[in-house]
């Protein structure tokens, strides 16, 4: 078994590690739970070679190795809760500065260029990481420094209220577009010289018309609802 001292330590640097791991890692389901699976199977590993290391009959050298292994998976798991919250974070702002701009962001969020800036910055350090796995702790040691201030300043974003386009909405707008369109067409065909046109031809082009926008429009409002859907 571990001295007194020795065991403290390495007991101590792992609940840091596990205390982390586990803090960045809710903030990660409360964004996408379904992608936090290996930040818990890293958890877990780390758990089980801490039973193993406190077992009765494990030396002491042994002991040390196995909750080195337990701190590395603890180390890991918050890796792999940096990279969904990191992904996250740049689609929220990708998808939010397509949406309503960036000024109009700022209008709301005078840190926002600091936020993006912070992002940059630790998107690259992630990058890098990949690109040299063997110093891939040490990216993140970096990482692990801007992680904090980054999602304080993400969670502070304020956008644009607008209102969110429904079924019942597109429909709506669908419709007042295609009569619209009907009457416009209305109005031009008995303006027109259209000799050869009956009353009722113009009548039936004018309806055909609107018909054919009012499908071309609740075409469009459901792809746009469908794809607000799924990216939200």
């Amino acid at each position: 078994m571990l001295n007194q001292l020795e065991h403290a330590k390495k007991i101590e640097e792992l609940r840091s590690r596990w205390d982390q791991a586990e803090g960045l890692n809710k903030f990660a389901e409360s964004l996408r739970p379904a992608l936090i699976a290996p930040v818990i199977a890293e958890l877990r590993y780390a758990g089980r070679y801490v039973l193993d290391a406190l077992g009765p009959d494990v030396g002491d050298a042994e002991a040390l190795t196995r909750l080195d292994i337990a701190i590395y998976h603890c180390r890991t798991a918050y890796m792999d809760a940096a990279d969904v919250c990191v992904a996250f974070m740049d689609a929220s702002i990708s998808r939010a500065q397509r949406d309503y701009g960036i000024a109009k962001i700022i209008e709301s969020n005078p840190d926002f260029p600091a936020l993006l800036s912070e992002l940059r910055h630790v998107e690259s350090l992630i990058r890098e990481s990949r690109r040299d796995r063997t110093s891939r702790i040490q990216y993140y040691d970096q990482v692990e420094l801007s992680i904090p201030e980054l999602v304080n300043r993400f969670n502070k974003i304020e956008l644009p209220k607008v209102k969110r386009l429904t079924l019942q909405d597109g429909i709506f707008q669908s419709i007042s577009l295609s009569l619209t369109a009907s009457c416009i067409a209305a109005l031009v065909f008995h303006l027109l010289p259209l000799q050869k046109l009956h009353i009722e031809h113009t009548t039936y082009l004018a309806l055909y018309l609107g018909a054919l926008v009012l499908v071309l429009a609740i075409s469009v409002n459901i792809i746009k609802i469908y794809r607000y859907k799924n990216a939200h």
